[in-house]
């Protein structure tokens, strides 16, 4: 699918309208029925656990909002994975302050060639894709893959070879689909919605992440059920409803970028919209998602007693996600410059 989605004919180019800057209107709520839970207990200990494994593999850049985006970044899986123990959440928060998304997206807006970005990320496949050559070894130095390196040796003592081949699996989508939001910045390229939406969902890292539920949860679901037709359209629907949360909640910076990766400028330039209206529908998008997803999850199938409590346990990790993310994004330094 990635790579069909890769190489589907594009010709579309950004205007200077649709690449204007910040809207000047306020963007319409989003429908988020899930119930709101209470985050882990223990974030202010995961921050500062967090900040200072940055400072000891150099990750912290010398910015004044640095420890602020680390710390932002803590709140939302804080609240993503409340029951988590301590160290397994120290671990996902220590991957996604070092998953290099900004970074990413920087070296693409401001110039870098794909190559040089898939340089960068090949290094994140070659610790991960080799998942048993980490797990003994002690991290001690400064080198952005020695960071890696020790995330996934603790990954890896706490997970099984099936989980860290799904995992690995997660990752290289992640890999692939950031190169090619790359290439249409190359060529300045927008991509038509049906391909975005496709593309999205690799983009958005959101696979890897429900694989974190598992790992939280100390369970793991066979692949013949997360590949069951009814259960991967469930994933894929909730890794939408969050990927349209965050395209509509990190418009204003993106637009501000120059990022054409986003559904409201996608929708934009496609159907010839104003900001404003493309926004309106792009809320319109996100909520028949959210009522999809509500519609599938009761008339999943069954798969025996034991593998349907797993199920149940992974789709409240699911919902709490998807809620996580929605108050998270409202208050995120990340999308609210005040």
């Amino acid at each position: 699918m990635v790579d069909a989605a890769v190489h589907a004919p594009e010709r579309r180019r950004p205007t200077g309208a649709v690449l204007g800057g910040a809207p000047a209107f306020a963007i319409p709520p989003l429908h988020c029925p899930f119930p709101v839970v209470p985050g882990h207990p223990d974030v202010e200990a995961l921050v500062e656990h967090t900040l200072k494994w940055m400072h000891r593999f150099g990750l912290l850049p010398d910015q004044p909002d640095a420890a602020t985006r680390a710390r932002s970044h803590c709140m939302l899986i804080a609240r993503a994975y409340p029951t988590a123990s301590f160290d397994r959440l120290a671990t996902i928060i220590d991957f996604i302050n070092w998953l290099p998304d900004d970074i990413c997206e920087n070296l693409s807006i401001g110039g870098a060639s794909t190559r040089e970005l898939h340089t960068l990320l090949s290094q994140m496949h070659a610790v991960i894709g080799t998942p048993d050559t980490y797990m003994q070894g002690k991290y001690n130095g400064g080198s952005f893959t020695d960071a890696l390196r020790d995330i996934w040796s603790r990954m890896a003592r706490a997970s099984t070879p099936e989980w860290r081949k799904r995992f690995g699996r997660h990752v290289t989508s992640y890999i692939e689909g950031v190169v090619w939001e790359a290439s249409n910045h190359d060529v300045g390229l927008i991509p038509s919605r049906a391909v975005y939406q496709s593309m999205r969902s690799y983009t958005s890292g959101m696979y890897m992440l429900w694989d974190f539920i598992e790992f939280t949860g100390d369970f793991l679901l066979p692949d013949t059920v997360l590949e069951d037709p009814m259960i991967a359209e469930l994933a894929r629907t909730a890794n939408m409803v969050v990927a349209l949360s965050n395209d509509i909640f990190s418009l204003h910076k993106e637009a501000l970028n120059g990022d054409v990766h986003n559904i409201v400028i996608v929708l934009q330039q496609e159907e010839a919209l104003t900001r404003e209206n493309a926004c309106r529908r792009a809320v319109e998008l996100h909520d028949a998602q959210v009522g999809h997803y509500c519609a599938l999850e009761g008339i999943l199938p069954s798969f025996g007693n034991r593998i349907d409590q797993d199920l149940a346990r992974y789709c409240e990790g699911l919902r709490i996600w998807m809620r996580a993310n929605y108050d998270w994004s409202t208050v995120t330094p990340r999308y609210n410059a005040a």
